[in-house]
């Protein structure tokens, strides 16, 4: 069963070879990595992190994901900006 999540703006995440911004969803499945990376200017920048499927909690993201709707009502909250001051 993949993973959905949505990025954050101001950051890229390459999984399984694609790269994805902040526009579109991405799913990770049990056989893949989630590489996320600082943008700059929509250019790859600083990876923060590679994160296997078994590591990536769809409750808690980590810096650069956000959670998909589904997990709103299990304690995700939809970006508001805020949490990175945008």
């Amino acid at each position: 069963m993949s993973k959905q999540f949505y990025v954050e703006p101001g950051f890229l995440v390459r999984v399984g070879g694609l790269w994805h911004d902040h526009q579109a969803a991405l799913f990770v499945e049990e056989d893949e990595n989630a590489e996320v990376y600082l943008a700059n200017r929509g250019v790859a920048g600083s990876c923060l992190g590679v994160y296997s499927y078994a590591r990536l909690d769809q409750v808690a993201p980590p810096m650069g994901l956000r959670c998909a709707p589904r997990y709103y009502d299990a304690g995700c909250l939809p970006y508001d900006g805020a949490r990175y001051g945008t």
